[in-house]
């Protein structure tokens, strides 16, 4: 029978009170490593510290990092040799049985430990303070390629393979796919939580009108119900100012130059939008937007266990995510197929077709609102997949995005 083997993951966290600088000074003094391999761990992308471990000594090697003040775990692997065809080095030649590894030994508390570890799972003490000059000189002298790249045996690997939801994401996905459907059983507090996506949805509406220079304030809408977002005239001064401070940006990236192309894009299009009509149809429509939005990240919360203090916010954030994403799917689906509801619709708040839909259907893109609304289901259907894909490959995005927001350009 083939020995289960596991490896350790860091995902760039730290435990709840430590300071992050400390952490990443003990790091360093673990891994023997430069501050730069170490800033390298803390951009978001799962990084497997070591792997071919035995549960024992896995267990052991999550305890010698946990005692820096970080976070990591460890998982079993599937695949404990290499794929055909990868670049093998000399531990990685399955050609023999594996011969045991070589093993050294505490000179303070005596105990034993495979050799290459940097600190004592027992007592903690630094082996570096007995190390040869000839090593750490070796050490020091890797190319920055390698450094980067983290070839060398005793530095971390970076990978960039994709992440498979773990069972306490599946469970949560469960638990608050059961508790949306409780609640909508309970017509009352479907009715009370409603009030959840109205403040979504209105707060969507003020973020927009003040990106686009107009001042904008939410508030409930106690006359007919649901809520609504006033919009006072557009201030020049306030576009001016979004503009400074897309300049800036401008002038913090301007040694990378896949920022400034990206960005670039992105100024671009809020120009396009800003000086035409796009930006009144974005604005109508980033209210269910928004919605869908929250939706996305409410799923990859209970999917990732990202920000969550508690086990319990889990399921809490699936409910949400489930409860706005079938709530805007019904309201879809019934202004897709139901006659008498797109009259209500359009009647709403004193009639005069003030509704987000019925503005952009109408008065912008002049298209029956039944084509709205069949958009509209379609993007209801993605944030739990986005959701999904963002979880699984975080280690690709998170590297990108990285890069993107890298003050100076990696070469």
């Amino acid at each position: 029978m083939e020995k289960s083997l596991y490896k350790v993951i860091f995902e760039g966290k730290i435990q709840e009170d430590a300071d992050p600088g400390t952490v990443k000074t003990r790091l360093q003094a673990l891994f023997q490593t430069d501050a730069a391999v170490i800033e390298h761990l803390f951009r978001g992308t799962p990084t497997v510290l070591k792997h071919n471990l035995s549960r024992q000594y896995a267990l052991k090697y999550k305890q010698a990092i946990e005692k820096t003040g970080a976070v990591c775990r460890i998982v079993p692997q599937k695949h404990p040799s290499a794929p055909p065809g990868a670049p093998k080095t000399a531990s990685d030649r399955p050609s023999r049985p594996p011969r045991k590894k070589p093993m050294q030994t505490c000179p303070k508390c005596g105990f034993t430990q495979p050799v290459g570890w940097a600190e004592c799972c027992r007592c903690g003490v630094l082996f570096k303070r007995v190390a040869s000059p000839a090593k750490s000189n070796a050490s020091s002298q890797r190319s920055p390629r390698k450094a980067r790249h983290h070839t060398d045996a005793s530095i971390p690997d970076v990978s960039l393979e994709p992440q498979p939801i773990e069972r306490e994401g599946w469970m949560a996905l469960g638990g608050g796919a059961i508790i949306t459907l409780v609640v909508l059983f309970l017509p009352f507090f479907t009715y009370i939580l409603g009030y959840i996506k109205v403040l979504v949805h209105e707060f969507g509406h003020t973020v927009v009108g003040w990106l686009f220079g107009y001042p904008s304030i939410p508030a409930f809408d106690f006359r007919y119900g649901g809520g609504i977002t006033a919009h006072q005239p557009r201030n020049l001064l306030l576009l001016i100012l979004v503009y400074v401070g897309l300049g800036y940006v401008f002038y913090l990236f301007r040694r990378n130059r896949l920022a400034l192309i990206v960005w670039a894009g992105i100024v671009g299009g809020y120009t396009l939008f800003a000086f035409t009509s796009g930006h009144e149809i974005l604005n109508l429509w980033m209210g269910h937007g928004f919605e869908l939005l929250f939706a996305g990240i409410f799923f990859y919360r209970a999917i990732s266990g990202s920000a969550v203090l508690i086990a319990v916010e889990r399921p809490l954030y699936a409910f949400l995510g489930f409860f706005i994403t079938v709530l805007d799917l019904r309201f879809a689906y019934r202004l897709m197929t139901s006659h008498a509801y797109r009259v209500d619709y359009e009647a709403a708040k004193g009639g005069g077709h003030w509704m987000d839909f019925s503005r952009i259907a109408e008065e912008y893109l002049h298209v029956d609102l039944t084509a709205v609304a069949t958009f509209f289901f379609i993007c209801c259907l993605l944030p739990p997949v986005l959701a999904v894909l963002a979880y699984r490959y975080k280690a690709y995005w998170a590297s990108g995005l990285a890069r993107l927001l890298a003050l100076h350009e990696n070469v």
